[in-house]
């Protein structure tokens, strides 16, 4: 058994990137943004942590992904794959069948700058069992209300969430077993899930501002942005 089970999910199509090429398999400068991902996930926590990867990709690119590992993945990383899903939630669920670990982390494949020290704030707070990262939103917030008009809210109250989200394993194993027994649209992530099935909500870590999710060719410019100044 691992201490941590690392479940990279890269099952998205790119539809709002406007290209033919998913967007996890785009490159960023000289590599695909998935094994930017993976390798940043890799140096940030793999050599102090017993960890495993668990890449969670479409069945029909298996052998398109195994091309892509054995040119640009740096030597060393070892990685379990699993098949995606139809959905997220069936891609997550894939990927903790092959976990091991005692907790377990899920991350999008297309954020590729998670960093050491937001990994670390993560893992140290894992004794409450579910732990997500957190941004402030710099924008004014309004919320729909019933009334279908729009009211201010205090933007100190919200958190636009990130991952990688850190869990017990058998907490987020049992808490996905709940939402396909009894599936419900208001869980948008993981965290989300195990809130309403599992009876437990996360800790919120502090995220990061370049922790960003590539899903436009607006991310795209500035993921390339981020390198160049690296």
């Amino acid at each position: 058994m691992k201490e941590l089970s690392v479940v990279i999910v890269a099952g998205g199509k790119g539809l709002r990137m406007e290209s033919t090429l998913p967007k996890q398999y785009l490159m960023l400068h000289v590599k695909p943004i998935l094994v930017w991902t993976i390798e940043h996930l890799y140096d940030a926590i793999g050599d102090t942590v017993d960890t495993e990867f668990i890449l969670v990709r479409p069945k029909a690119d298996e052998a398109f992904v195994s091309e892509i590992m054995s040119l640009h993945l740096k030597k060393g990383i070892e990685l379990k794959y699993a098949d995606g899903g139809s959905q997220r939630a069936e891609s997550v669920r894939n990927g903790l069948e092959l976990a091991t670990g005692a907790f377990v982390m899920i991350h999008d494949g297309v954020r590729p700058f998670v960093s050491k020290e937001l990994l670390y704030r993560i893992w140290d707070a894992r004794t409450n069992g579910a732990v997500v990262p957190a941004m402030e939103p710099t924008d004014s917030i309004r919320i729909l209300d019933e009334e279908r008009l729009y009211r201010s809210f205090p933007r100190s109250d919200v958190r636009l969430i990130q991952t990688p989200q850190l869990f017990e394993r058998d907490l987020l194993v049992e808490s996905y077993r709940g939402y396909f027994d009894h599936p419900n649209s208001s869980c948008t992530d993981d965290a989300s899930i195990v809130e309403l099935y599992g009876g437990l909500a996360p800790t919120v870590v502090e995220g990061e501002e370049q922790n960003i999710k590539i899903t436009t060719p607006k991310d795209l410019a500035l993921a390339n942005w981020y390198l160049t100044r690296k």
